[in-house]
């Protein structure tokens, strides 16, 4: 499912933990862009670890615990 080069990049979350608590995200801009721009599938960016989550959205997260 990942490898579907028609997966929009605002369909996919991704998940972190951080000092134990687990985060779910959307993919930050890198990864947006590159499964926008079709360089890369969401699949490909996870073999190659790269699918991470938005940083923002990780601060504004923690931030309310």
């Amino acid at each position: 499912m990942l490898d579907d080069p028609d997966i929009s990049d605002d369909s996919i979350l991704a998940v972190d933990n951080q000092e134990g608590i687990t985060i779910m995200a959307r993919i930050d801009e890198a990864g947006r862009n590159a499964v926008r721009d079709k360089l890369f599938t969401p699949g490909e960016l996870l073999r190659q670890n790269q699918l991470a989550p938005d940083p923002e959205e990780l601060r504004q997260q923690l931030s309310l615990l």
